[in-house]
């Protein structure tokens, strides 16, 4: 028997959706792009572009990584743009990275220059 529902439904409109995933046993052959939040726990084999970024321990991207906010404790092989950028103390970059501001925790390695920009001229891809 059906029944009619006493309270309302919940109002999704104003629920940030989940972050998109690569998780840890898959690699990706592409570019990935939206504006969206991204967790790589995974590989990807492109460009990366997005709102967020969040590279887990055992992420890499080998590619260019376009983001308003990038969290980085993983690899990434290519030139990054961010307006901020958190490097923990596993992460690892081969490449540039151009920012408005910058966090190096203690044992990440950037091999590669740290151009600064004002915020609100990092030109994002």
């Amino acid at each position: 028997m059906l029944r009619a529902r006493k309270e309302p439904l919940e109002d999704r409109s104003t629920v940030a959706p989940a972050p998109a995933r690569v998780d840890a046993d898959l690699v990706v052959h592409a570019d990935v792009v939206g504006a969206l939040a991204l967790i790589v726990d995974g590989t990807v084999k492109g460009a990366v572009r997005a709102d967020s970024v969040l590279i887990g321990p055992r992420g890499r991207i080998e590619g260019r990584v376009d983001a308003r906010a990038l969290r980085i404790d993983g690899t990434v092989l290519g030139d990054v743009v961010a307006e901020t950028v958190a490097l923990g103390p596993t992460a690892r970059v081969v490449g540039n990275v151009t920012h408005s501001a910058i966090t190096v925790a203690p044992g990440a390695e950037i091999d590669g220059r740290r151009p600064w920009r004002p915020p609100g001229h990092v030109a994002r891809g």
